[in-house]
């Protein structure tokens, strides 16, 4: 995979990847299989936002909760803006997986 110059926080309690706009919407946890939470740049999640919104079936199931899942927990501990959280939402109605 390859190394994208990830930086690794711990801030309450919390593990989790804060990634550059130089992955340009590679994800840094496919598939989930690292256990930590992953943080993107602005610019990259409003991409991989617009990517839900366009054709969410490029991500796996997996990989959708786990973006949703990872938005939803970084905006609570006000890491992310809550304005992120509701564009993504937006997807959510073309959602057919039940696990996301």
């Amino acid at each position: 995979m390859g190394n994208f110059g990830c930086i690794m926080y711990i801030k309450s309690r919390l593990l989790y990847n804060n990634i550059t706009s130089t992955m340009l919407n590679k994800q840094a946890n496919p598939n989930l299989l690292g256990f930590f939470r992953t943080n993107y740049d602005i610019r990259n999640w409003q991409m991989t936002i617009e990517q839900l919104k366009n054709s969410h079936e490029n991500f796996t199931i997996i990989e959708r909760a786990g973006l949703v899942d990872d938005l939803f927990n970084l905006a609570r501990i006000n890491i992310l803006r809550l304005s992120l959280v509701f564009d993504m939402l937006n997807y959510a109605k073309l959602e057919q997986g039940y696990i996301v």
